[in-house]
């Protein structure tokens, strides 16, 4: 999907703006002054090609392909399925509920969305009339979670994004965030097999053609220390 600014859930459309940022900050938006805790982040994108070597396997670092490429290929995979989830266990799963990369493709914004059946049943009260009230799951459902993550598709450095993303009241962390990621990044090389094949890093060729080997990419997200901590 290809969004302009109007077409964002709710939040994604105000965590765009600080992406330039460099702490964790709190905003208040949208119905009834939700608070929402940002986390900054610098992602960077890394690939290795993958080879045997006398039975074992190697890696060598490769180039890696640029973010906004990737994420054009994530759209795809997308609209495909009927979910791209990443399930844990106990039936935990963490799933992709929307995604829209920017008319300009200056970013990208992800939805990504937790379902928890392990989790008690939630309760709602209201102490001043003095009833609280149970809301069970039916069979097969769980509690759910959200987090908007937003990147800038234009590098700050090689190979290097600004990232920010928001959870209300902490409901996905960013190892959860991180981990979705990278297991999108294999979908994406799952149903894209013939782009992500590169030519063996020692020249090794067959019938007198370079010997094809994948070529796998992975994520890092190193977290931004707040101006505050720092100067503390």
């Amino acid at each position: 999907m290809v969004c302009g600014s109007g077409d964002h859930r709710d939040g994604a459309m105000y965590i765009a703006a600080y992406l330039e940022a460099s702490r964790l900050i709190y905003i208040c938006f949208g119905v009834g002054m939700t608070k929402r805790q940002l986390r900054f982040y610098d992602l960077k994108v890394k690939a290795a090609a993958r080879y045997e070597v006398n039975n074992e396997m190697i890696s060598t670092n490769v180039v890696a392909f640029p973010l906004l490429d990737i994420m054009k290929q994530a759209v795809t995979v997308f609209d495909s399925v009927e979910c791209l989830y990443r399930e844990l266990p106990n039936e935990i799963k963490f799933y992709l509920a929307d995604m829209c990369i920017e008319e300009d493709e200056s970013k990208v914004t992800l939805l990504i969305n937790k379902s928890d059946p392990t989790e008690p049943d939630q309760t709602i009260s209201n102490p001043i009339l003095g009833e609280r009230h149970d809301l069970e799951k039916p069979d097969g459902f769980g509690n759910d979670y959200s987090a908007h993550v937003c990147i800038n598709l234009n590098p700050i450095g090689p190979n290097l994004y600004s990232m920010v993303y928001e959870s209300p009241r902490g409901g996905i962390p960013g190892a959860q965030v991180h981990s979705f990621i990278n297991h999108l990044f294999r979908e994406c090389r799952a149903h894209h097999k013939n782009a992500y094949k590169v030519a063996h890093p020692a020249g090794v060729m067959e019938d007198g053609r370079p010997v094809l080997v994948n070529a796998l990419h992975t994520v890092d997200l190193n977290g931004k220390i707040s101006d505050d901590f720092l100067n503390d």
